[in-house]
């Protein structure tokens, strides 16, 4: 009996309590949050810097937390842990939008990642804070929030009833769920990682990656709960609201919800009804996440979101002031209602074969609507002597979008092969003064289906060389149907597309990648990377489109990069040049076809020959001392479009030759650089961003450009115990900049051709309180 409760005590005695503290070594001030791990045991410690941890004297444990270089000590009681600051703050930065998750020293590819320290760095709670500091990004601002996106002056700029199919050039990601052209929805809270792919995806992402592709991922849940909120208050009465808690339900079963809430008037003051919020942006976004892995060879992964951004839209002004007046009696709107999910399981079959499977499906409602004439009665009779007034113009598209798709993966070491399948539906309704009065209301199905098959295969051909090839083989179905009836109630005749008796419509594409990564050093390497990408061809919809331009084809783009990047104690560096060749190039025009009517644009899409890109991308990360840290991005740009002709319907039934072309491409700035300074201590950071971005050309269809300027931001956070404050204030000099143009005839009674321009957000200040229980 003795003889057994001796033995029942070792395992307590080999195993005692250890107890210690973690400080800085610097001001020996203790570290908060700190990991202290052995093994699958682990523990982190309080506001004190305390832990305890149940091994045994003399184990392994290590020794971790962001910021700091990373240790290993043997167990003992009563330890005192001195942690140095780590001049890298990350060893190693892993993206997980590709394939399968990579080191990115390793991708052979232009990538800039945001993680989670830098977007709360940001102080920014949108991606639209964020896109000025990614050189060769842009977004065309013809909505409240960002939709469409261009990288490297290849993507769209406006998705308007009759501008053809929602078929766009640059993806955009949240968790699995394919939201291109619905960047509304891009808000920040909770995010784990944003990795922005610049340059054709297309071999992995398929026909919505021509350009490249913008991926966010959420925090993952884990077994430990914690909960935290946040409250926000800033100028133009901005309010907001967030929180998030994260719980286990069972062992191997866990649970992450997170939300937030936004308001802000929008920084318009519209005289004709004397109100402050005509351009509002109120937003809010549920997150729920959840993962279950039962044993370590299964893993299942859900997450569900709903977003409701029901955001004004009143930018627009005839007499172009910069003082952010408008004179609109009709109300605009532009909101996005989006519900969805997406389901990815992980199976091991062993140590080097894994099956993925990833489900999603997405339920999207827009609305987009605008005073067409920007102005109220009073506005044109004082200013334009218009007799009797001006008739009320107003234009508003609904559109329904709903989105499946389907993924497998089957993986073997390092080589991958996947299958790949999406339907998409969208209902378009229009209503308003369309085609120069000819048609009221309007209508559109769209039916798009899209089978692909890929692979990849990456070889390790010696610790120094790493080469990987992709391949996808992609088939897109069209169909459309579209109705157009006129105030008189005659209906112009349908409108409608069938890939059964239209072969052409049927595309057949395909796109690869090849890439040699050498390491010169363990930290330093240079790649080498072809590449082609591709995007679907489609159709346009208007009524009284040419039937010679009634469909386009496919584009492609053939890209060359060469990179190095470089990771040293003091600095992280990369630098891409890169040359894109644009086939059968897809071009999108607007063209005003009655001179008196501000509403009557006939919207094309067409292929345009060959056009070029090239340029640099420069990411650079120096340490000027432990606790100040340089941020330095810069990208040159350069493009051309060769001379191009189209036809659009003129007066009376009249046929138009538009040229267009020999020039640089639209929203293609040729500098664009980025500047950020982030002095961080203990518990205490600064972070300064500055930007300047080249003038551009606003369209393809006008030769009118924006001005350079130049937007400075800045966050100061400060750390209590278990409260964060963080002070921020964002355009600090009051920048008047410009982030869309248009140019038609709108003033009578000459309706000559003028520049209109909308301009980004004016200086913003206020404050965010964080609070987090672990």
């Amino acid at each position: 009996m003795y003889y057994l409760i001796y033995l029942s005590i070792i395992p307590t005695i080999l195993s005692a309590r250890i107890t210690g503290i973690v400080t800085d070594a610097i001001n020996d001030k203790p570290l908060q949050n700190v990991n202290v791990t052995s093994e699958e045991i682990g523990t982190s410690t309080n506001k004190n810097g305390k832990f305890n941890i149940n091994v045994s004297e003399g184990d392994k444990l290590k020794i971790s937390h962001i910021g700091y270089e990373t240790i290993y000590v043997k167990a003992e009681n009563n330890m005192h842990i001195k942690m140095g600051i780590s001049v890298i703050a990350s060893d190693e930065i892993l993206v997980k939008a590709g394939l399968y998750d990579e080191p990115s020293e390793e991708i052979a590819s232009s990538i800039h990642v945001f993680n989670t320290k830098k977007i709360g760095e940001s102080g920014a709670d949108h991606f639209q804070t964020l896109t000025e500091q990614i050189p060769n990004l842009n977004w065309a601002g013809g909505t409240s929030r960002p939709r469409y996106f261009q990288i490297r002056g290849i993507g769209e700029r406006s998705h308007y009833f009759g501008e053809g199919q929602p078929n766009f050039s640059v993806g955009f990601v949240i968790d699995e769920m394919d939201m291109s052209g619905l960047g509304m929805i891009g808000q920040l809270y909770d995010l784990e990682q944003i990795d922005i792919f610049r340059g054709p995806q297309s071999s992995a992402y398929g026909a919505n990656a021509m350009a490249g592709l913008i991926s966010l991922r959420s925090k993952d849940p884990h077994e430990e709960f914690n909960t935290g909120s946040s409250i926000i208050y800033g100028s133009d009465n901005n309010v907001g609201l967030k929180g998030f808690v994260n719980f286990k339900v069972l062992n191997h079963f866990v649970i992450r919800i997170s939300g937030n809430y936004n308001y802000a008037n929008g920084f318009r003051e519209n005289r004709s009804r004397d109100l402050k919020n005509t351009n509002k942006r109120d937003e809010s976004f549920i997150r729920y996440k959840m993962i279950f892995d039962p044993n370590e060879w299964i893993n299942f992964s859900l997450t569900a979101i709903y977003s409701k951004l029901d955001n004004g839209y009143d930018v627009w002004a005839p007499n172009n002031n910069q003082k952010f007046i408008t004179y609109t009696d009709d109300n605009g709107e532009d909101s996005q209602k989006t519900s969805g999910f997406s389901l990815v399981s992980n199976v091991e079959l062993g140590e080097k074969f894994a099956i993925k499977n990833i489900t999603s499906l997405t339920q999207t409602d827009l609305v987009h609507s605008y005073d067409s004439d920007w102005a109220d009665s009073s506005y044109w009779a004082d200013n334009h002597d218009v007799f009797g007034g001006w008739y009320r113009y107003f234009d508003k598209n609904e559109k329904l979008r709903h989105n499946f798709t389907q993924e497998f993966r089957a993986k073997y070491g390092t080589s991958l092969v996947g299958v790949y399948y999406k339907e998409l539906q969208e209902y378009d309704n229009a209503n308003g003064w369309l085609f120069n009065g000819q048609v009221n209301q309007a209508t559109g199905k769209y039916n798009f289906r899209s089978i692909a098959a890929y692979s990849q295969i990456k070889l390790n051909i010696s610790p120094q060389l790493i080469i990987k090839g992709n391949i996808r083989f992609e088939e897109n179905y069209h169909k459309y149907k579209g109705t157009f009836n006129r105030y008189d109630y005659y209906n112009y005749e349908t409108v409608s597309l069938d890939p059964i008796s239209l072969d052409n419509k049927k595309d057949k594409m395909i796109g690869y990648r090849a890439s040699f990564t050498h390491f010169v050093k363990i930290n330093s390497s240079y790649f080498l990377s072809i590449a082609r990408g591709y995007k679907s061809g489609g159709f346009n919809q208007g009524p009284f489109v040419t039937a010679s331009s009634r469909t386009f084809g496919p584009e492609y783009v053939k890209s060359y990069e060469l990179g190095f990047k470089s990771k040293m104690n003091t600095y992280n560096s990369k630098i891409v040049f890169f040359s894109n060749i644009r086939e059968n190039q897809q071009v999108s025009i607007s063209q005003q076809a009655s001179s008196d009517d501000p509403n009557t644009f006939i919207f094309i899409t067409d292929n345009a020959g060959k056009g070029r890109v090239w340029g640099m991308e420069l990411d650079h990360e120096y340490y000027l001392f432990p606790s100040i840290k340089l941020n330095f991005s810069f990208g040159v740009l350069g493009s051309y479009i060769e001379k191009f002709q189209y036809q659009i319907p003129g007066d009376e039934g009249a046929i138009e030759m538009v040229f267009g072309g020999h020039r640089e491409a639209a929203m293609a700035p040729r500098n664009m650089v980025s500047i950020g300074l982030c002095y961080s201590i203990s518990n205490f950071f600064i972070h300064t961003s500055t930007t300047y971005k080249d003038e551009y050309y606003y369209s393809d269809s006008h030769n009118q450009k924006s001005k350079p300027y130049c937007i400075s931001n800045i966050t100061i956070g400060k750390s209590f115990g278990d409260f964060n404050i963080k002070f921020w204030a964002r355009n600090i000099f009051n920048q008047i900049y410009s982030i869309r143009g248009f140019y038609f005839g709108l003033i009578p009674p000459y309706y000559q051709d003028e520049l209109f321009e909308s301009y980004g957000d004016p200086m913003q200040f206020g404050f965010s309180l964080d609070f987090e229980l672990r």
